[in-house]
């Protein structure tokens, strides 16, 4: 745990330290706003974003985003009934789905202009917010025999079960029921974030914005989130990330 503090509270600083490396006198400002979305590819799943700049300056913004990402543990593994072939996969010892969603404010600055660069810009990107957890238990469908035939197949019948321990040591598992099962019994985990981003703009449109985001997250919760059943579950969460933005910007 404390390891995970450092880590984020470096993140937090490095907002100070980058802007003492700017290259760039403050200039004045040409665009008012910069609206942009994208999708996001992580170490541990994928998402999708959205994200409001205000300039402050001709180089510095202040951002608000919303970041929504799914998490998987790094020892899942699907596996398939070995007699039905219609079956479908689930990942053994898995309790839980787990996604993040990242509110957060923070600041956009240039460190190289595309005059400098032949048309690519590079720019960081520095935030910190609240992370909420969405935690869906997983649901298995279970095979059931009658009489003394215990976990042998074919299966006189099936059954629906929230996924526990106890029912993977189990041997009759059929395959993993559908997504929306347990949907009524999500639950939130509150937590708080931290990111940090470098940031390469290319567009030819100088009212257009295309760029790509190379990206550090540190999410931390309370207490360590049940994800699989038979791996020591996290409260630290660290991911890096590549953020493909597409947007616009305006003079409001």
């Amino acid at each position: 745990m404390k390891k995970a503090i450092i880590i984020f509270f470096i993140l937090i600083n490095l907002d100070t330290l980058l802007a003492q490396e700017t290259i760039f006198e403050e200039t004045v400002v040409k665009y008012n706003t910069e609206i942009a979305g994208g999708v996001i590819i992580h170490t541990n799943g994928f998402g999708a974003n959205f994200r409001y700049g205000k300039f402050l300056t001709g180089f510095t913004q202040r951002l608000y985003q919303v970041d929504f990402v799914s998490w998987k543990n790094h020892r899942e593994v699907k596996v398939y009934h070995y007699y039905y072939e219609d079956a479908k996969g689930y990942v053994f010892g898995k309790l839980n789905n787990l996604a993040f969603l990242r509110p957060s404010i923070g600041y956009h600055k240039s460190l190289y202009s595309k005059q400098s660069l032949s048309g690519v810009s590079i720019n960081y990107t520095a935030l910190v917010g609240p992370t909420i957890a969405f935690l869906k238990p997983v649901y298995l469908i279970l095979g059931i025999n009658s009489g003394n035939r215990g976990g042998s197949v074919p299966y006189d019948d099936f059954s629906t079960e929230r996924a526990t321990k106890e029912i993977y040591d189990q041997s009759n598992i059929y395959g993993r029921a559908s997504f929306l099962q347990g949907i009524d019994k999500l639950k939130l985990e509150p937590g708080i974030h931290a990111k940090l981003g470098l940031n390469f703009e290319y567009a030819n449109d100088k009212d257009v914005l295309k760029a790509i985001e190379v990206g550090l997250a540190a999410d931390v919760f309370a207490r360590k989130i049940p994800i699989m059943a038979y791996s020591e579950n996290q409260q630290f969460f660290l991911s890096l990330s590549i953020n493909l933005l597409y947007g616009v910007k305006k003079n409001e």
